[in-house]
């Protein structure tokens, strides 16, 4: 379906940190809203929300063990923003799409809500730098998935159309 990314790593180092998010940081709804402002995407109801942390590319670079096993990620601040977005899926490039550790030390937080109140699908392990490097930040996201059954979650493997 539709996707909108929001390159939240290239927005804080643009205009709010130059040494980018930090591991662990908290990505709310302002910085989503900012984001999204200044790239000048708008946001449809039942689009696809793609977030750009940084943090696969950074893991990726590391050279032996990972320094750190925090990565910035969504808090439950954010989840007002899907909400009122009315958005159907969302789409990281962390681990856990929301940050590590949880936001209010809530296990899995972002994800409660997300999908059991929400009915909002999550996508982890995204590579979106690519896409981000190009200002590509509407496309049409394809999401394969295996088909098992009783499961809640699956290996997918996405396909971004710009």
């Amino acid at each position: 379906g539709p996707a909108k990314l929001l390159d939240v790593a290239g927005y804080v180092v643009a205009h709010v940190n130059p040494e980018g998010l930090a591991p662990g940081q908290i990505i709310d709804s302002a910085l989503l809203e900012a984001c999204r402002e200044s790239q000048g995407t708008q946001i449809d109801p039942g689009d696809i929300l793609l977030v750009r942390t940084g943090w696969i590319e950074h893991r990726n670079a590391a050279v032996g063990p990972a320094q750190s096993w925090m990565q910035p990620g969504l808090g439950l601040d954010a989840v007002s923003f899907i909400s009122d977005h009315n958005l159907s899926a969302v789409g990281t490039d962390n681990s856990a799409v929301e940050s590590i550790p949880f936001d209010q030390n809530r296990f899995l937080c972002v994800h409660i809500e997300l999908l059991q109140q929400l009915g909002v699908t999550m996508i982890e392990h995204l590579w979106l730098a690519e896409l981000a490097a190009d200002s590509c930040y509407d496309v049409l996201l394809a999401v394969g998935a295996l088909l098992v059954t009783g499961a809640s979650g699956s290996p997918v493997n996405p396909i971004a159309i710009g």
